[in-house]
């Protein structure tokens, strides 16, 4: 058997595979392959799980940025961020407390401009009475010197 020929059979036989990502010869029960992209890891390099499909997946298949509702409390998948992003509870929630929030901010806006008329109105009845107050006084002042005269 030629030299060549035999080579070709030994690596036909080699059950292992130089992985893309750190480039280490990896034996096919040691690795894995990405659940997006189905490429062939060493299980080093599939660095998470999908917490949707559940599938390994690698650092070009881990979807950055995620879904921004869950931060950094989901880890998914090119396949499966975009189904999540569109139908993610938390973000439905996320929506509701932003209305319910803009509603309390309006009514709180609403109530201090109320407050800041009250306050206006009474502060221009206070001056008023302020002022009838000092227009009193003046008037016993100018009467008592009447009776001082008398």
């Amino acid at each position: 058997m030629s030299g060549v020929k035999r080579q070709r059979e030994e690596e036909e036989d080699d059950e292992s595979f130089p992985c893309p990502s750190c480039g280490e010869q990896v034996d096919d029960s040691a690795g894995g392959s990405c659940g997006a992209c189905g490429i062939l890891y060493c299980d080093e390099c599939l660095l998470a799980q999908c917490d949707v499909c559940k599938e390994k997946i690698c650092e070009k298949c881990l979807a950055y940025p995620g879904c921004k509702a869950c931060e950094d409390e989901i880890t998914l998948c090119t396949e499966c961020v975009e189904d999540h992003v569109q139908t993610c509870s938390r973000k439905s929630r996320a929506r509701r407390s932003v209305t319910t929030e803009a509603t309390a901010i309006q009514q709180y806006q609403d109530q201090i401009q109320q407050l800041t008329s009250s306050i206006a109105s009474q502060q221009a009845q206070l001056k008023e009475a302020e002022e009838n107050l000092r227009l009193a006084k003046k008037r016993k002042t100018d009467a008592e010197s009447l009776l001082k005269k008398a």
